[in-house]
C-alpha cells in the first residue's frame, strides 16, 4: 500500500491560506504604500526622511515575501496532486 509523509489535503489547504494571505497582503500592502505617498507630501522633516527609509526597506522585505509566497504556491500544489496522484494508485 502507498504511503507519502505528507497529507495532500493539509498540503492543498495551506496552500490556499498562503495564497489568501499573499492576497490580501498584496491589498493592504497597495493601501499603505498610497497613504505613505500621501503623507510625504505633508511630512517633510529629517525624521520623515528616516521613517521613510525604514519603510522602504520594510516594504522591501515583504514584497520578497509575496514573491516568494506567488511562487511556493503553485509548487504546493502541483506536490499535493502528485501524492494524491501516488497515493491513488493503490
Amino acid at each position: 500500500m502507498p504511503q507519502a509523509v505528507v497529507n495532500p489535503e493539509e498540503l492543498e489547504r495551506f496552500s490556499q491560506q498562503l495564497q489568501h494571505f499573499s492576497d490580501r497582503l498584496k491589498q493592504q500592502t497597495a493601501i499603505l504604500n498610497a497613504g505613505f505617498s500621501q503623507l510625504g507630501s505633508t511630512w517633510r522633516d529629517q525624521e520623515h526622511q528616516k521613517f521613510a527609509h525604514e519603510y522602504q526597506q520594510t516594504m522591501q522585505v515583504i514584497n520578497k515575501f509575496i514573491d516568494t509566497t506567488d511562487a511556493h504556491v503553485p509548487f504546493l500544489l502541483r506536490k499535493a496532486k502528485r501524492v494524491r496522484d501516488y497515493l491513488n494508485q493503490a
